[in-house]
């Protein structure tokens, strides 16, 4: 379950930085062995739900199958800004 107040994911610390507005957010704390982190432009945040981005980065364990899922989503739903995603997983 994502929450741009304070992530935190069905088990797992989810540190999400992202861009609102032309600010940086950033949210989370010090990662640790398994944590994902997910660093993307508002051309996700606008086009997919917390709950779509959070399920995504708890299901699809593989950093780069999860980024290109969540670009695909966002695409799938008009894309109407660029769409930046890393994945990136703690080890």
């Amino acid at each position: 379950y994502f929450d741009p107040n304070g992530v935190t994911t069905r088990g797992q610390l989810v540190t999400i930085l992202y861009r609102l507005a032309g600010e940086p957010y950033v949210t989370g704390g010090v990662p640790e062995e398994g944590d994902v982190i997910l660093i993307c432009s508002d051309g996700l945040t606008d086009m997919l739900t917390p709950d779509e981005i959070g399920t995504a980065l708890d299901e699809i364990r593989d950093p780069e199958a999860c980024a290109r899922a969540l670009v695909e989503q966002a695409l799938e739903r008009g894309g109407k800004d660029n769409v930046t995603v890393i994945v990136c997983a703690v080890e």
